[in-house]
């Protein structure tokens, strides 16, 4: 602590006075020390050691008159700054207490220095007296904790304390008188009389007086680092030399820790892919290691010491965040330092950062330093970008995913329910026989006709607008500043008449369409999925309208779409309960009359509506997927229904049921394995199941159809080809098939009687079927008049009306247990 004489004691009107009866009362000496750090006056007693001499001449520098005593000069300096300082000083054989006491002047700051000089030399002698000498020196010989060995000219150890001999392991009886060299080891032990004896000659030594490290060799044969200082001693004519002796084991193998921990740091600081820094808060330096500089294209000498050469170089809308996570963390509100950053390399590359530090801090808190490193995240944040960019986007277009259009279309809500002047629209696009493409060309042509489609819809949007594909051949255009549905189907015109102009592909002319939903943006619209339902609702209103149709979405959709999921809902509790149950309809020969076989067909019985046809749910079925189970079912039930029936009535290949497979069936890979399953457990033989598949199905895709049925074939079951007649195939896709059976559409034999022409056609399919050995069998006969017909153009079997309607089961048993007569 600062402190001084008051000031209305200390002022230089007293001084003189305060000087003079200072002298008379005590044997000082006091001097005037100016603020030029001079002594201007001395009074009282002479002090030569000192450099006091009292007389009146030339002020004298108190650097140069104490410049053997450094420690008064710091004094006279401190009291100058308004200090009192008091100290003790040994000059010669005199010891001297020392006062400097500031003298404050007019402006309140010190402007001189008085210094008391007290001679305490009798007290100082006093207190270090000692009785007896010897005894004291040798004491302290003793206690010290350093081995000291004192050895004559020789090179005999003539004193060895007890610190040597715990150092070395030996007691002093057992060295005194010997030769030094055995506490040497190698190389030292061969060197030593060498030195010594050009020592004694010469008078030169490169140790005497000097510290310095060697090895000592232990009792135990242990060599072991020590630091030895040697003085030399001479006793009448006699040489003798001390050394004084520290073990230092434990110092060297903290500094070997230290130089591992500092190579160990070293090499990791090197190795690392991280730049590492150190930033000394008290005088707001930083350190930079060479790999930091490294990273932004740096050498060792380009970066200085300054926290700017740091944040000058990060991105300008980065750097206040940088600069909050440094104080939040120097100010204690977050446990580590952690700051993301873009930082600009040499060559102007901009380099995304993450720096992680930890500051240390004195008791009180306050932070002094802060270490920490900084790594190049660059590329994990481009990684992280394009994970984003592909969730958000297709990945065989680019274009916006149906993600990322129903943020765009939450953004367009939000704006239009704080403006609701503004309007948008959403049209969902299907391509029109996009499937052809991919059945024909393949799968490879398919994905080129989707890019050259995105490629010409990008060119027609408008600025502003966004393209999305939302899967498969599907796309939707959210067309912002769309005041009405007016403009909005003028630009969806737009859009499909680029899509109609033909496409080249695998250097082929391919022709499609697009059947579209608009719907128009409204601030009563919940979410943006309920926005993008409504419009895929109007798409799929559109495509079964015709292709290439537009359709508005209106509120009456949405009651068709509740009323179809309601529909399928019912179908698929049926199915679980097992009340879709086979119909069954008989098929006769028309030579006796007689039941050949059923035709299964599939009925709903509803708890509350009764039988269910098959018009309101087949295509429900077909669309859901739900047409496999439901045809699983059926046939499980037909078949085992028609082995009964054959054990019966002794009908053992003489009784057969038809069931219909679509094309959801044909498509389904488990098919041939349920078949197989299927007539396992019913026991039915392979023979007496038809599977029918109609004409159009069958020509959808001829190559596809014929290895399904090439496969089915092989359960020795029999293929009816159904609805002949609709479907225009070709007399050389018939021969190809494996089928059994043809059956004439009802279409030919409802006109047979009263047209010519529709006679001649049925004559001819009869002629065909028998030319490829292939039994006819003729639906929808509803009169006598058309089976008249049919029998005589030897057409074998029919079914209709004429003969009964469908019916069920026990119906059907009933007819075969009269004699199989309709």
């Amino acid at each position: 602590m600062k402190q001084g004489l008051p000031k209305e004691i200390m002022t230089l009107p007293h001084v003189r006075r305060m000087l003079s009866a200072v002298v008379e009362t005590a044997p000082v000496a006091l001097c005037v020390i100016n603020r030029n750090l001079a002594l201007s006056r001395v009074e009282g007693q002479e002090f030569p050691e000192l450099g006091l001499h009292l007389g009146g001449g030339r002020p004298a520098s108190c650097r140069k008159v104490w410049q053997d005593q450094p420690a008064l000069v710091d004094a006279a300096r401190r009291a100058l700054k308004g200090e009192t300082v008091s100290t003790t000083v040994v000059a010669g054989e005199n010891a001297y207490d020392l006062q400097f006491l500031p003298v404050i002047g007019r402006g309140g700051k010190p402007q001189s220095v008085i210094a008391v000089f007290a001679d305490v030399t009798s007290r100082y002698t006093s207190l270090v007296q000692i009785p007896d000498r010897e005894e004291f020196l040798q004491g302290i010989i003793d206690t010290v904790v350093d081995g000291i060995v004192t050895i004559d000219q020789l090179g005999l150890i003539r004193d060895f304390n007890p610190s040597a001999a715990l150092i070395f392991g030996y007691q002093p009886s057992e060295v005194v008188g010997k030769t030094l060299t055995m506490l040497m080891p190698e190389p030292y032990r061969s060197e030593h009389h060498g030195y010594v004896e050009r020592y004694l000659a010469t008078g030169k030594s490169t140790v005497i007086g000097k510290r310095r490290e060697l090895a000592g060799l232990r009792k135990d044969g242990t060599i072991f680092p020590i630091e030895i200082a040697i003085s030399e001693l001479e006793v009448g004519d006699q040489r003798h030399f001390t050394g004084v002796i520290r073990d230092i084991t434990e110092r060297k193998e903290a500094e070997r820790a230290l130089r591992a921990s500092e190579e160990r740091y070293a090499l990791a600081a090197r190795g690392a892919n991280d730049g590492l820094w150190d930033w000394n808060l008290e005088d707001n330096t930083i350190y930079f290691s060479p790999r930091f500089k490294a990273m932004l294209g740096y050498r060792e000498d380009e970066i200085g010491e300054s926290p700017e050469e740091w944040m000058n170089r990060i991105h300008r809308d980065d750097v206040d965040q940088f600069c909050d996570d440094v104080d939040a963390h120097l100010s204690a509100r977050t446990v580590t330092f952690q700051s993301e950053y873009r930082i600009r390399r040499k060559s102007g590359e901009i380099l995304r950062m993450v720096a992680r530090g930890v500051a240390l801090r004195h008791d009180d808190g306050t932070p002094y330093r802060m270490a920490g490193s900084q790594s190049d995240i660059t590329d994990r944040k481009q990684a992280e970008e394009r994970l984003i960019h592909d969730a958000l986007h297709d990945a065989l277009t680019g274009l916006p995913n149906r993600t990322l259009l129903l943020d765009r279309l939450g953004q367009a809500l939000a704006r239009i329910k704080r403006n609701p002047e503004s309007r948008f629209a959403l049209a969902v696009l299907n391509l029109d026989r996009f499937r052809m493409v991919n059945e024909s060309l393949g799968h490879g042509a398919g994905d080129d006709l989707l890019l050259a489609v995105s490629r010409r819809l990008e060119n027609q949007i408008d600025m502003g607008d966004t393209l999305a594909r939302l899967g498969a051949d599907d796309f939707a255009v959210l067309m912002e500043d769309t005041p009405n549905e007016k403009t909005a189907r003028t630009n969806v015109a737009r859009i499909k008449k680029t899509i109609a102009h033909p496409f080249r592909l695998s250097g082929r002319e391919v022709f499609t369409s697009a059947s579209v939903g608009i719907v128009m943006g409204e601030a009563e619209y919940p979410t943006p999925t309920d926005l993008l339902r409504d419009a895929e609702l109007a798409m799929a209103r559109a495509k079964r309208d015709g292709k290439g149709k537009t359709e508005t979405f209106y509120s009456s959709l949405r009651r068709e779409a509740v009323g179809l999921m309601e529909a399928e809902t019912d179908l698929r509790k049926a199915i679980e309960q097992e009340r879709v149950v086979p119909y069954y309809q008989p098929i006769i020969a028309l030579n006796t009359g007689r039941v050949v076989g059923f035709e299964a067909l599939a009925r709903i019985e509803h708890p509350q509506r009764g039988i269910v046809p098959p018009a309101e749910f087949i295509h429900i079925a077909e669309d859901t997927g739900l047409i496999v189970p439901m045809c699983e079912q059926m046939m499980s039930l037909a078949c085992a229904q028609t082995a009964a029936w054959q054990e019966a009535f002794d009908l053992e290949g003489k009784l057969s049921v038809s069931v219909n497979l679509s094309a959801r069936n044909l498509a389904d890979e488990n098919l041939y394995g349920m078949l197989e399953q299927v007539l396992a457990d019913s026991g039915l033989s392979p023979g007496s199941l038809h599977v029918e598949i109609t004409e159009s199905l069958l020509m959808s895709n001829p190559e596809l159809m014929e290895q399904t049925l090439q496969r089915l074939k092989t359960l020795d079951l029999c293929l009816a080809l159904d609805d002949f007649g609709t479907g225009y195939s070709s007399l050389s896709y018939l021969q190809s098939f494996p089928l059994d059976v043809l059956k004439i559409d009802r279409s030919f034999v409802a006109r047979m009687v009263s047209e010519a022409r529709d006679q001649e056609l049925v004559r001819i399919i009869v002629m065909l079927a028998h030319t490829l050995g292939l039994d006819v069998v003729a639906e929808g006969v509803e009169t006598a008049g058309h089976a008249d017909v049919l029998r005589a153009l030897n057409c074998e079997f029919a079914q209709g009306f004429h003969y009964a309607a469908p019916m069920r089961a026990e119906e059907a048993g009933d007819i075969l247990s009269a004699g199989f007569d309709v």
